[in-house]
């Protein structure tokens, strides 16, 4: 309850989700009320808890307020993964910031109060993840399937020009160029190589950084 006035936004999908509607800044609550079942009957509707919340009001006298909380990564500490590549960790820099005002419109009878709040958010992430080798993008898996000891085998049957046919292994583990689609190796060449080296042993576990910013 805000002010009186039913706060609750319910929305059905596989289960029934309660949200707010409206979310007040911290500076403009004057007080909050948290009642346990059971309470009065003209605050049913469902068992368990009811949050009564009262927002402030103007008075006689004139009062404002100014207020900022800022965060940055300066006291933040990396992860593990970052730190483990060699990369740094992504900007995080965080303003919430407002102010109110309240006082008499005509004394002893009607008042104002206006409260406003902002919050600005910049914050870098940073992904890390495997991509092909420029050797596997040739057909080249010779260091891969040594590290697990396995051996790359043909799934199809070449239609056109001699390949290794169907269920053959491939020599050395590596694909001959003429069994390489061109379209397919039109499509890998768009795709960036790994940028830290150097990479995590033969099967270029997380060899890949990529950093985005958000506001």
């Amino acid at each position: 309850m805000l002010d009186g006035v039913d706060n609750n936004s319910v929305s059905t999908n596989v289960q029934e989700l309660t949200t707010q509607v409206a979310r007040p800044s911290v500076d403009s609550i004057q007080e909050f009320k948290i009642s346990t079942n059971p309470y009065s009957a003209e605050n049913g509707r469902s068992p368990g808890s009811l949050i009564s919340v009262t927002t402030k009001g103007g008075t006689n006298g004139f009062h404002g307020a100014l207020y900022e909380f800022h965060r940055n990564r300066v006291f933040d500490a990396n992860n593990f993964f970052l730190n483990r590549a060699g990369r740094d960790k992504g900007q995080n820099i965080q303003n919430q910031f407002g102010g109110n005002a309240g006082g008499p419109i005509v004394k002893d009878r009607a008042f104002f109060f206006f409260n406003y709040e902002g919050t600005r958010i910049r914050k870098g992430s940073t992904r890390l993840g495997n991509v092909p080798t420029a050797n596997e993008i040739r057909g080249d898996f010779s260091a891969a399937a040594a590290a697990v000891n396995r051996t790359l085998y043909s799934p199809v049957i070449d239609q056109v020009g001699d390949c290794v046919g169907r269920g053959n292994p491939f020599p050395g583990n590596i694909i001959p160029d003429r069994c390489l689609d061109p379209v397919a190796q039109r499509i890998l060449s768009l795709v960036p190589g790994p940028n830290i080296t150097p990479s995590s042993g033969p099967l270029n576990v997380k060899q890949f950084s990529a950093g985005a910013q958000h506001h």
